[in-house]
């Protein structure tokens, strides 16, 4: 989640200063909001909580938490999309937050998947092949 932070903190310092892109965008109710260093620092943040709390939430309940991770964080990407698009912001500032959102979702979802556990089947009940040994399975000895 770190990482992911200082992802889109970086992407946010090429787009923005050194770029000179205005990332603002008008809000519902007509208010014009800047994004700025607070908002990429807190969502991304946030992006990368939830992101972790979903995998941890499936690998305890599924055997195919990463797989199916992977699926819904790729839905959550293309969703995040989706207020840029009805946005009344200018092509770059869309492009900029796209871009943004892109660097989360690549340092997030490569990192969680790796160091996510996979949730091996467990057997229930007995099984033939680890049964203790039994000195009555030996055959007789003549004596």
């Amino acid at each position: 989640m770190v990482g992911a932070t200082l992802a889109a903190l970086a992407g946010w310092v090429v787009i923005g200063p050194i770029a000179g892109a205005d990332l603002v965008v008008e809000g519902n109710n007509g208010r014009t909001i800047t994004v700025g260093v607070g908002p990429v620092i807190v969502l991304s943040m946030a992006a990368g909580l939830v992101a972790w709390a979903l995998l941890a939430l499936l690998e305890r309940f599924t055997t195919r938490a990463r797989a199916i991770w992977v699926v819904l964080a790729v839905i959550g990407l293309l969703l995040s999309f989706a207020p840029l698009t009805g946005s009344d912001a200018s092509t770059g500032t869309r492009a900029g937050l796209a871009a943004l959102h892109l660097v989360v979702a690549a340092v997030l979802i490569p990192v969680l998947w790796r160091t996510s556990t996979p949730r091996t089947r467990q057997l229930t009940g007995p099984t033939t092949v680890s049964r203790a040994y039994d000195a009555r399975d030996e055959p007789e000895k003549a004596s």
